[in-house]
């Protein structure tokens, strides 16, 4: 929700420096000694170098509370390891480039990827100074270390955490106040994550905090006052003034797991879409018009990313009763009569979910994560699973972990539910592109087999 600018400012300006260094390549080597024919470097090992180099440093990976020095100086670093790799395929590959073109071309690529890296920076920063682009974060510790954060939001307002709520622990509060007042805050006010001082060491009720912070969907960052073996030993990072632990790994967090998976989900959606939906749309179609009136396509509102909500589409498998066409409705219990007969063998081979395809064009959903679930469905459920709004921390998908282990349609069962929610934040932290190709496949051999469990 706030963080939409990273997620457009951080590929366009990776396709920008792609584009600028190819161009000065080409630039840089027809340039110098004009009329000379030289054997040039293919063209495409530029781009794939850079992405290389990128991948290991993060260059454009959304690093809110590090300075522009720190991103120009990364980008230095990293720079310096694109110039090795590129003297190694010269050197390996035997290609006859001159050095002064060389060399040109490599100081104008390293000052165009610093002039992009402030250019960046700076749209970012002033589009957070001006309240947008922002966290929302309760800071809970005691006064000396919130009087430091402070500090450091009011030097760094580029960095986009001034909406912060501030909860002070005295060594002697009770417990259970503490508790009730960090409840009480993410409850009345929106909140992304909590930093919890590091008072947390001594807090027996530590456990509580968290449930408190992760029931809200909030990331949850512990402060550290670490030895030099604690810090050897557990991983932790920059957060302002402090080093922080955070409490769940997300591997989706990183710029080209995200990049690799949206280009993945794009790539399936358009041959899914341009070689199967389009005929199978006119043949199923005509089969839900004669099975019963009414739309093809059902529209319904999902919750999505970050509790952001979505039009989802779905080939109709149930009569019309009325409903809200918004997506306010029932939840689909076994043997359920509405249900025709066209929509249960749709349902059966997930052949009802193929127009989501155009929903993971469109960038609301993926190929493979949580499924999701209706507004009311999704509201009334997050008050009685544990963690379940975690699963807002990625896109939801028209499969996941959770469907292709048989927890999926709706259940009034929150035994099973709660296994749902459990396999879905286990996806989340496990994210990997083989286990992404794992339900991949075991979805289209449910399919073939009519094993969804789909009801």
């Amino acid at each position: 929700m706030h963080s939409k600018y990273n997620f457009i400012f951080q590929p366009l300006f990776l396709a920008l420096d792609l584009v600028l260094l190819v161009l000065l390549y080409q630039f840089a080597s027809h340039a110098w000694l004009p009329g000379v024919e030289k054997h040039h470097i293919p063209i495409e090992l530029i781009p794939i170098s850079w992405i290389g180099v990128t991948f290991v440093f993060f260059f454009y990976s959304d690093r809110r509370n590090k300075g522009r020095k720190w991103h120009l100086r990364q980008i230095s670093i990293g720079y310096l390891f694109f110039f090795g790799i590129m003297l190694l395929i010269i050197v390996t590959g035997k290609y006859d480039i001159s050095r002064g073109a060389f060399f040109l071309f490599l100081l104008t690529g390293w000052l165009s990827v610093l002039g992009t890296t402030i250019i960046r920076w700076t749209l970012l920063a002033t589009i957070r100074k001006k309240g947008f682009n922002t966290r929302f974060l309760t800071f809970v510790g005691n006064s000396s270390e919130i009087d430091e954060y402070k500090m450091w939001v009011s030097h760094h307002p580029e960095l986009g955490y001034n909406r912060t709520n501030y909860l002070t622990i005295s060594n002697d509060q009770n417990e259970k106040k503490v508790i009730k007042d960090v409840h009480k805050s993410v409850n009345t006010s929106p909140t992304d994550e909590i930093a919890i001082g590091s008072f947390h060491h001594a807090f027996p009720l530590l456990n509580s905090l968290i449930d408190i912070a992760e029931e809200f969907g909030a990331r949850v960052r512990l402060i550290e006052r670490p030895s030099e073996k604690v810090y050897r030993t557990q991983s932790l990072e920059n957060f302002g003034p402090f080093l922080v632990q955070n409490i769940r790994q997300e591997p989706l967090n990183n710029l080209f797991a995200r990049i690799s998976k949206r280009i993945i989900d794009t790539l399936i959606s358009i041959i899914v879409l341009t070689t199967f939906f389009w005929w199978f749309y006119l043949l199923a179609g005509l089969l839900i018009k004669i099975s019963s009136r009414g739309p093809i396509v059902f529209r319904q509102k999902r919750v999505g990313r970050d509790g952001n909500h979505f039009t989802c589409f779905k080939f109709r498998t149930m009569k019309m009763n009325g409903g809200d066409p918004a997506g306010d409705g029932q939840i689909t219990k076994k043997d359920d009569k509405r249900i025709t007969w066209i929509g249960q063998i749709l349902r059966k081979s997930n052949l009802d979910e193929l127009p989501q395809f155009y929903n993971v064009l469109k960038g609301e959903m993926s190929v493979i994560g949580p499924r999701p679930h209706m507004v009311d469905e999704d509201e009334a459920v997050s008050k009685l699973l544990s963690k379940y709004k975690i699963r807002r921390f990625v896109k939801p998908g028209i499969t996941g972990w959770a469907a292709v282990n048989g927890y999926r349609g709706g259940t009034d069962n929150m035994d099973l539910m709660q296994e749902r929610v459990n396999h879905d934040i286990y996806y989340i932290e496990n994210w990997s592109p083989w286990l992404d190709t794992k339900i991949f496949f075991l979805t289209i051999w449910q399919m073939l087999t009519f094993t969804t469990k789909a009801y």
